[in-house]
């Protein structure tokens, strides 16, 4: 286990303004299919995030030394994410936070900049380089990003005069001990995941993070099963690569191979006049003919790919507002006979 503190990553960090979170996702996808192998990309996590809405994503792109091994060091922790949390424990750095850290560090003086958990620039400078001027330029070059007027700096340093920083930006100044201990600090480690860890890289962490239990979240809710969220919230953030929540009425799962189609289901559900009614209509229907859903499909109503029997099917076809169909060519007509065929159920 090692903490890197040294020359050689790259921190680059993309706004993506006005966009929805699946478009946010598949800009996502498109850069990750040119990266290096020594490189990494993820959705900066958010505090507030409206899943049918536009707002500002951040976009983390990391570049690792080619020299970074894992055959010996076990965990490798990247100095930049451990000052980002000790800095959010000081005062919490939101979305929309711009915050500045400096201190000199074994390494030399560390200046560390970004906003919200997005590193925007890690810079090393002597030991004997004059803060104070650093930050001024550190500042003055993130004006180019947008900086906006306020911004939080984060030091142990006493010597720095926070009025060289232009006039124009409002600087709060909080006092932080240094990082350059953290490799003997378990508690910093904890709040943080390595950049390395047994060949995975924590991008896919954060990205887990954020994809599966804001789309479980999501899913649940509009469903009515709340309450489900709040039983497995463990599970959820355990970012397990398959989220699963149950309730008596309903078990529901998501994983990075059916994605798309929960993408679909929770958009079919949102534009759906009364989907609660249909989903708890559809609940009742299974229950009474024991029912096992193959496939379930909004569209004009709600559709149920199953497989059923003469009996059942005859059954289904006197319900009011359910329609029923074959759709295989399996022939059933011959008298006691159970065997089962291909049907879709529509509820309207």
């Amino acid at each position: 286990m090692r903490v890197w503190d040294r020359y050689g990553v790259e921190f680059f960090l993309e706004k993506l303004s006005n966009c929805s979170l699946w478009d946010a996702y598949k800009i996502l996808n498109c850069q990750k299919k040119v990266l290096s192998d020594n490189e990494t990309a993820f959705l900066v996590p958010k505090d507030e995030l409206s899943i049918w809405g536009k707002s500002d994503f951040y976009i983390q792109k990391v570049s690792l030394p080619p020299n970074l091994k894992t055959s010996e060091e076990g965990e490798i922790f990247l100095m930049e994410n451990i000052v980002a949390e000790r800095c959010d424990g000081v005062d919490k750095l939101d979305e929309r936070t711009w915050w500045l850290y400096a201190a000199r560090h074994n390494s030399g003086l560390r200046i560390i900049a970004g906003i919200g958990k997005g590193i925007m620039l890690s810079r090393f400078l002597p030991l004997d380089a004059d803060p104070s001027d650093e930050i001024s330029k550190t500042v003055l070059y993130l004006q180019r990003f947008g900086i906006g007027k306020n911004i939080k700096i984060f030091s142990p340093l006493h010597e720095i005069r926070l009025q060289k920083i232009s006039p124009e930006i409002v600087c709060e100044r909080f006092y932080v001990k240094k990082c350059d201990d953290s490799q003997r600090n378990r508690a910093d480690l904890d709040a943080v995941r390595p950049v390395i860890s047994n060949g995975n890289c924590f991008g896919k962490f954060l990205n887990d993070k954020i994809l599966y239990a804001i789309l479980a979240a999501v899913v649940l809710t509009l469903c009515g099963v709340d309450s489900a969220v709040r039983r497995n919230e463990k599970i959820i953030l355990s970012l397990k690569k398959s989220v699963r929540a149950a309730t008596p009425d309903m078990e529901l799962e998501i994983n990075d191979e059916n994605l798309h189609i929960a993408q679909k289901f929770v958009d079919a559900l949102r534009n759906s006049p009364n989907p609660l009614e249909l989903l708890r209509k559809a609940l009742r229907i299974c229950r009474m003919y024991n029912i096992s859903v193959e496939q379930l499909l909004i569209e004009n109503g709600l559709k149920i790919k199953t497989s059923l029997n003469k009996a059942i099917f005859d059954k289904i076809k006197s319900v009011v507002g359910v329609d029923v169909e074959k759709i295989s060519g399996d022939e059933y007509e011959e008298l006691g006979s159970n065997k089962k065929f291909g049907a879709v159920i529509c509820i309207k």
